[in-house]
């Protein structure tokens, strides 16, 4: 069943790190585009005021959404004490910044930074999982308090070696309260054998999604199934919004953190507004019930 779905852009499209002042400058565009959803990276705290969002995002009619951003050093596996502390710290910050601006989760790689890998026999990953459920734990008992899911978002196996499939993650997850499956089909795109089916598999425990198209450029622009992936979204009975995560090759740090070494579009104005577009002709072309 397709489902018209809301549809956010993720500020990344644009800029890193998000402040004040891209802030101010994004919210305005986003909402002129027709976009829904502003999704807000929080890379570190206190680069940008929750306040002055949520007035923003008021302002021009926007529904509030967020990611949590793991960068070496926020760890919740094969870390010290201290590590561990501060990575649980910085998650509860942003539940909390989440529940100020009404985002109903937040989203992201809740278990170790990107570009950590390592191998693993398959006790040591069980090992490694039992330590993660630990650890976060406090974390998701934080979340069920302030109202917010936390979205674990598997990522493909150059960006980690814990939960590369929706599998994995859902398996790790089992009987902990307060989380969900955060999907990006980017990632799903590489680990999945049958992208479909393993969204499909995640019935009633996806907790965010993010599209973009398989080069990480513009949705539709691709070899996507699209009318495919929107159905088995809707299937999995996710109703929540669909946010365009893409990056500028532009600015240095973003593009070498997520290896952009080309434009993906003739502009990101034009990446975001015509995935914005095709995306909302797939949802109204495709059926709404059974």
């Amino acid at each position: 069943m397709s489902i018209v779905h809301p549809v956010g852009v993720n500020t990344w499209v644009w800029t890193s790190p998000l402040d004040d002042a891209a802030l101010r400058d994004r919210i305005p565009v986003i909402a002129r585009a027709g976009f829904d959803v502003a999704e807000l990276p929080v890379e570190n705290l206190g680069d940008w005021g929750p306040a002055e969002a949520a007035r923003l995002l008021q302002d021009h009619g926007l529904d509030a959404s967020l990611v949590l951003v793991m960068p070496p050093g926020r760890e919740l596996v094969r870390a010290d004490r201290d590590t561990v502390r501060t990575t649980q710290d910085y998650l509860r910050r942003c539940l909390d910044i989440a529940a100020s601006l009404g985002a109903p989760a937040l989203s992201g790689p809740a278990y170790a930074s990107v570009g950590r890998t390592w191998r693993m026999t398959e006790r040591e990953r069980a090992e490694c999982v039992r330590e993660w459920r630990d650890n976060v734990a406090p974390v998701l008992e934080h979340a069920a308090d302030v109202g917010v899911k936390l979205g674990v978002e598997p990522l493909n196996r150059y960006e980690t070696s814990l939960f590369n499939t929706v599998d994995q993650t859902l398996r790790a997850m089992s009987g902990l309260p307060a989380c969900g499956v955060a999907l990006d089909v980017y990632h799903q795109n590489i680990e999945e054998r049958d992208v479909a089916a393993a969204i499909r598999s995640a019935y009633g425990r996806i907790a965010h999604v993010q599209v973009c198209a398989n080069d990480r450029g513009t949705p539709g622009r691709d070899h996507f199934d699209w009318p495919e992936l929107l159905a088995a979204i809707g299937d999995a009975g996710y109703t929540g919004p669909l946010c365009i995560e893409s990056f500028t090759a532009h600015n240095d740090s973003i593009a070498t953190a997520a290896s952009i070494w080309r434009p993906l579009a003739t502009s990101q104005d034009a990446l975001a507004v015509d995935g914005l577009a095709f995306l909302k002709e797939v949802m109204f072309d495709q059926p709404t019930g059974p």
